[in-house]
């Protein structure tokens, strides 16, 4: 069970920079703080204790390090001491030593893998993340997409999974809306104003009372503290502490951590109540109400106390020897472990996948079995009835109604099916002008739409007489009264800034008013002139609902558009079909907004269009969702959407088709995801727009999508770069048109970034006439291919050919921040000492000792949790290569961690598992060949007087280990050869196994060899047999060894 996820967090949002924590006094104000911005914090959290200055200066613009950050979470969330963690750079004599062991001891801090922790380095952003991310036990993600942020490479392997977790959370964003930054150090002025702003209410002296406003987070670190007003959110991180919450209502979260400590909530009541350290206590006294305790696997040992005239309605645990107990009301209890419930008629539920037994308050055991849904029962029973039920006396919640289409009442609070004060609906109408009306209850929340119904006096319910025939259309007043009209034109002269027109049959006008809504209400609305609807600075709408509706320019030329939204006007379209003659929406001016959804917009030139001949035009915003655009042109402009200024183009589930472009952006950003976008490549000439005319500025190259721009210097000279996102969107190129096209500049850049499984791209992909280089740039992280898109894809990522479809790959794997598409590419690139890390569940070849001329001390390979399976060609010395893995001599040590090393069925080209000649250590690894595929040596396979001559006739050895001065050390490892009757594994040298099983017979050919077998490991073969003199010498310490030794 995950730890809670609490607004503490804010206090160290991305742009977080922590502080210097000094001990002794604090002084607290500084020389170089007066005046400062953040002065009045920086005094604050001074006379807490928790930062520090020196001499007298606080340097608020200075930077901080690892050792300070880990001071200050130490000292504010006031961690219990700790033992040495074993970082060599950590010295006792060190000021920092013991909050680095303390934060090491909470799991706050890991060190750098090599031992050190770097205290006195400047720390990054990313770091501190990750560190209080630790903190708070917030689990990575498995696998992070950071790719809307330019900069996400530079985010650590390791940190990833702790970003994106607080990304995803909405906790922490980027320092601006595409940008981490998180290898920048951080500063110490803003990290007093973050604390001062998130933490609303510290308490760090004992016996004290401190009252919340119910603005921020209540931290509490000391004994005997009494917390009254409105709390939000309180945190108790500290050991042996106890809290009470005095007349506090409605808590949104309350979080302990710390071992031993107690909350008592007096005449308060809570949504979550979370206890996460051991013996930790929730107590709940006059007539306080929990909604939900959650006890976590962390807080062995734990106690919820319900008081009397107390109401806990959910415990969920999943700690061992936890206790629920009280006189109160515990309704519910699910458990995925044994746990005692002493409170009267609660229900527990076994939630885990085995039985749990259940204590109940006379020391009697019960068993809940496992199912699929949880099995349950109801322990502490007061009376039983004769239907073997029990009773007790009801509780009603009076501050809601329950209600159905005809009866609302008050439910009974136990759950069971009873009733008060039921009644029947009064109800209140209100036309909504489109021939139905709504009806709400005046006791209860309920209310219903339906259809008007008149009776034989033409009178609905709801009062309104029936509109006569001739009735076009309706206003909706902003005080909800209807008027109805016998044309559009009235209905729209007669509208106010504000109001709603709706049809009530198919209309027309030569006239539209902005800043008023049309709901077209199933009908067509034809707008019958010829010029432009056109208007700025107001809001206007065309709205179709659940019944749709039709929105039609037939008579607009061809070289205007419909309607022109100028500056300061929004737009918005939903829920209905648009056609129009000419180009159809026209967003030309600063801070305009234009909002199509759920519609199927056809035009015979754009659906949509920007024009680049003012830069009034740049700041227009285009989101468009879940519609279908279509250019209908078969010559001439055929685009579905163009974009050509600095402006925002977001477009989300939809479909693009033109026959020349579907999508143009000449300048600014387009954000593009699950969407389809096509060229049906009907347009006359194709050739002449991969030319000279670029530099005209009106002819575009034909593609399905077109970026950037090559004209430099003409009257729209398009001043911005065009930068496009494609997540899982589908480029489609017809008739032998190019699906990308992208160009660019000397002065900007043409960009296109495309990821997501589901992203393909069916036809050519092309760059334009720029040279220059990184003008034009196309960088592929996902999706499939209709031509190898080798050239394009970012470092890191790999293509896989199937029968000419390209499908390009994750990276398999990384070292640092440097990623590599196979695991086999990132070991050759490793040097001495460096981690390679699986990034995924991967296939591959074979995995042998990098190939580069320079020796290399040691290597680790880290799996992170993942498999990699070995598929053909296998690894070898030259000529000889049949190995699943393979460490030659030119490598001093390699570890193996934390994974599954498997082989593929199929896998032909392998006979061996492992040929070895270094020192070997396997941690925590799942070594799995039995899918190899036995092979015997001929039996004239060696010369008579070869040393090898005894293997004529057997089997290739299988787990070989060919040099008598190394070590093959297995700890917590599986290891499973093929068919251990029939095949072994060659060792020399030392073979050490910890905690380890060993699945398979050895074939020992040293003359001094060692095999080495601890108490909580096992051999499990039916041979250890020696092909050569010498001795075998066998420690088998408690181990379980089932061999028989045979042989020499």
């Amino acid at each position: 069970m995950k730890r809670k996820i609490l607004s503490l967090i804010l206090v160290f949002a991305m742009t977080v920079s922590l502080l210097t924590v000094g001990t002794g006094a604090v002084e607290p104000t500084y020389g170089d703080t007066a005046g400062h911005w953040a002065e009045s914090s920086i005094e604050r959290w001074s006379a807490y204790g928790i930062i520090q200055g020196s001499n007298g200066q606080f340097d608020p613009n200075g930077q901080l390090t690892c050792a300070q950050f880990a001071t200050i979470l130490a000292k504010l969330l006031k961690l219990p001491a700790a033992k040495d963690a074993g970082f060599t750079d950590n010295t006792a004599d060190a000021w920092y030593y013991d909050a680095i062991n303390r934060c090491a001891a909470a799991g706050i801090l890991n060190g750098n893998g090599d031992g050190t922790v770097t205290p006195e380095a400047p720390i990054t952003r990313e770091r501190a993340m990750v560190m209080l991310a630790r903190a708070l036990g917030i689990e990575p993600i498995r696998k992070p997409d950071l790719t809307k942020y330019t900069d996400a490479a530079q985010v650590s392997a390791y940190a990833q999974g702790y970003v994106a977790a607080l990304i995803e959370a909405g906790i922490v964003g980027g320092v601006t809306a595409d940008e981490l930054a998180p290898q920048d150090n951080i500063n110490r002025a803003s990290t007093v104003t973050i604390l001062d702003r998130a933490i609303d209410t510290y308490a760090d002296e004992a016996g004290k009372t401190v009252k919340a406003d119910g603005k921020g987070l209540v931290l509490v670190v000391a004994d005997d503290v009494t917390v009254t007003g409105d709390v939000d959110k309180l945190l108790v991180p500290a050991n042996d502490i106890e809290v009470t919450v005095k007349g506090s209502k409605n808590i949104d979260d309350i979080t302990v951590t710390g071992d031993n400590s107690k909350v008592i909530l007096n005449n308060s009541t809570a949504n979550d109540v979370t206890l996460d350290g051991k013996n930790t206590e929730l107590e709940t006294k006059s007539g306080s109400k929990v909604e939900n305790v959650s006890v976590t696997e962390d807080a062995k040992g734990a106690t919820v106390n319900a008081g009397s005239g107390t109401t806990i309605k959910n415990v969920e645990n999943s700690a061992a020897d936890t206790t629920v107990t009280g006189s109160g009301t515990v309704k519910n209890v699910a458990s995925d472990t044994d746990i005692t419930v002493e409170t009267k008629n609660t229900n527990v539920e076994n939630s885990g996948d085995s039985k749990i037994t259940v204590t109940d308050a006379k020391g009697k055991d019960s068993t809940v079995s496992a199912t699929g849904s949880g099995s349950s029962t109801v322990v502490n029973k007061e009376t039983t009835s004769s239907g073997g039920g029990y009773s007790h006396s009801h509780s009603y919640d009076t501050s809601k109604w329950v209600f159905d289409d005809t009866k609302h009442w008050h439910a009974s609070t136990c759950g069971h099916n009873l009733k008060i004060d039921e009644a029947a609906h009064t109800f209140t109408y209100a036309d909504n002008g489109n021939g139905t009306h709504t009806k709400s209850c005046s006791a209860c929340s309920y209310s219903a739409t339906e259809a008007h119904s008149y009776d034989e006096s033409n009178r609905c319910v709801c009062g309104l007489v029936k509109p006569n025939e001739g009735v076009v259309a309706s206003v909706k007043a902003a005080d909800g009264i209807c008027t109805y009209y016998s044309t559009l034109p009235e209905a729209v002269a007669a509208a106010a800034d504000g109001a709603t027109v709706t049809l009530v049959k198919g209309a027309e006008t030569n006239s539209l008013k902005a800043g008023i809504t049309y709901d077209l209400n199933g009908y067509k609305l034809t707008y019958t002139s010829s010029g432009s609807f056109s208007f700025s600075n107001q809001t206007t709408s065309f709205i179709g609902g659940a019944k749709g509706g039709t929105l039609d320019f037939p008579n607009i030329s061809s070289t205007n558009s419909a309607i022109w939204a100028n500056a300061g006007a929004t737009l918005n379209v939903s829920d209905i079909t648009v056609t129009c003659n000419g180009s159809a929406f026209y967003p030309a001016g600063n801070a305009t907004a234009l909002n199509i959804t759920n519609c199927n917009v056809s035009s015979s030139v754009y659906c949509v269009g920007t024009n680049a001949s003012s830069t009034d035009n740049y700041g227009v915003i285009i989101t468009l969702k879940d519609s279908k655009f279509t250019s209908t042109a078969s010559n001439g402009d055929s685009t579905a959407v163009i974009v050509n200024v600095a402006c925002k183009l977001v477009i989300d589930n939809c479909e693009l088709t033109a026959g020349r472009q579907g999508l143009i952006v000449r300048a600014g950003t387009a954000t593009v995801t699950n969407s389809t976008i096509k060229t049906t490549g009907t347009y006359e000439v194709r050739e002449k727009y991969y030319e000279a005319l670029w530099s005209s500025g009106n002819e575009v190259p034909a593609a399905a999508l077109t970026v950037g721009n090559y004209a430099v210097g003409a009257a729209n000279a398009y001043l911005a770069d065009a930068i496009v996102t494609l997540e899982n969107t589908k480029l489609i190129g017809e008739n032998n048109f190019p699906a990308l096209y992208v160009d660019g500049n000397t002065s900007h850049i043409g960009k296109v970034s495309i990821s997501g499984d589901a992203a393909s791209v069916s036809g050519t992909m092309m760059k334009g006439q720029q040279t220059a280089e990184g003008k034009v740039i196309i960088s592929i992280t996902g999706g499939t291919y209709s031509s190898d898109p080798s050239e394009y894809v970012a470092e890191g990522y790999g293509v896989k050919n199937e029968n000419g479809v390209y499908t390009v790959t994750e990276p398999a794997a990384a070292i640092n921040n440097k990623k590599y598409a196979t695991l086999a590419a990132a070991i050759n690139a490793a040097q001495s000492g460096e981690t390679v890390k699986l990034l995924r569940d991967a296939i591959g070849s074979g995995i042998s000792t990098p190939d580069q001329g320079t020796s290399r001390e040691s290597l680790t390979i880290d799996f992170d949790g993942h498999t990699y399976t070995m598929e053909n060609p296998a690894v070898g010395s030259r000529g000889t290569e049949t190995q699943a893995m393979h460490w030659g001599r030119t490598l001093g040590k390699i570890t193996l961690k934390n994974g599954t090393f498997n082989v593929a069925q199929g896998a032909t080209d392998v006979a061996m598992a492992m040929q070895n000649y270094i020192n070997l250590d396997a941690e925590d690894m799942v070594l799995d060949f039995t899918n190899i595929t036995v092979v015997h040596y001929a039996e004239n396979e060696f010369e008579s007087d070869s040393k090898w001559a005894k293997y004529n006739g057997k089997e290739c050895p299988m787990f070989n280990n060919n040099d008598e001065n190394t070590e093959i050390k297995l700890t917590r490892c599986t290891v499973t050869l093929p068919d251990d009757s029939t095949l072994g594994g060659n060792i020399s040298g030392t073979l050490t196994l910890v905690e380890s099983t060993f699945n398979g017979y050895l074939c020992f050919n040293s003359t001094d060899g060692r095999i080495a077998v601890d108490s909580g490991s096992s051999i499990k073969g039916n041979q250890v047999r020696s092909y050569f003199d010498g001795e075998l010498n066998i420690v088998c310490n408690g181990g379980v060894w089932t061999a028989t030794k045979t042989g020499g």
